[in-house]
């Protein structure tokens, strides 16, 4: 891990409350699904890491998520350690330059965008398929509520 604080990189910008609205994508047989939720963004130990916790509702489900977020050694990557609560859990790699916010991980990727002085982040999540395609599945939006 990198000795650079968060307050130091754009990935600052995360910090705060944000109310979390999007879509899981229809796919085959599978019907579009709501998101809505919190999403919340802390500086913690010192400000070396951020706490990302999610808490949103999937159509029906329940879906919570911690993660912890620290730079790597370079300082201008972080490294996204996520768990939740169907136990399964797993890590990423995330630039934050300017306003693009791009995440990936194995099989999964994510390219975001701050807008509105930062006060929303707006992106898409794709995945991997089997044909080796990128496909779209997740479309987010989080507004900043505090």
């Amino acid at each position: 891990m990198g000795n650079n604080r968060i307050e130091n990189t754009d990935f600052k910008k995360l910090i705060g409350k944000w109310k979390t609205e999007g879509r899981i994508l229809k796919a085959g047989k599978s019907p579009e699904m709501k998101i809505t939720g919190t999403d919340t963004y802390e500086a913690i130990l010192g400000g070396f890491f951020i706490l990302h916790t999610a808490d949103v509702l999937m159509g029906n489900e329940k879906s919570q998520t911690y993660e912890i977020i620290g730079l790597d050694k370079s300082n201008d990557q972080a490294i996204l350690q996520h768990y939740n609560n169907q136990g399964s859990s797993g890590k990423m790699k995330g630039t934050l330059k300017n306003d693009k916010f791009e995440i990936n991980g194995e099989g999964l990727r994510f390219n975001g965008r701050f807008k509105n002085n930062d006060n929303e982040i707006a992106g898409t999540w794709e995945k991997l398929t089997d044909q080796s395609n990128w496909v779209e599945f997740l479309k987010i939006n989080l507004t900043k509520t505090e």
